[in-house]
């Protein structure tokens, strides 16, 4: 069974993610900002991670330097996701080290369980 975790404030995305992801037969695991994200990859240790771009403490791009840093996790499929539409933001996360960028908006759970399954599909 793969593990997801989600890393999001926003709590009723949390746990649309989670219904879905579980749904897919996904073990899943959330935190509410980057600092709990972290402590989450030690101890849930994920095959991807679901990521907001703007969260408290930690920004998204911050949380990726930072993941991209440790070497047993260079390749950890991470799919961020923005509610912004600025190219800069898109661009910050790329060059962090996002596997894609999704646009919360315009994207169903359904429609983000299918690029996290395509994530994981290319990481084995």
């Amino acid at each position: 069974m793969s593990k997801v975790l989600v890393i999001d404030d926003d709590p009723v995305i949390v746990a649309m993610y989670k219904k879905q992801f579980e749904a897919g037969g996904f073990e899943v695991a959330s935190a509410t900002d980057g600092d709990e994200g972290y402590r989450a990859i030690d101890t849930f240790k994920p095959d991807v991670v679901l990521l907001d771009l703007n969260m408290p403490n930690v920004s998204g791009p911050e949380w990726l330097r930072r993941v991209r840093s440790q070497p047993g996790l260079k390749t950890l499929p991470v799919v961020v996701l923005t509610a912004g539409t600025f190219a800069s933001q898109v661009r910050a996360a790329k060059e962090a080290g996002a596997t894609q960028v999704l646009n919360k908006g315009r994207l169903d759970a359904k429609r983000v369980a299918e690029v996290v399954s395509s994530a994981l599909a290319t990481r084995h």
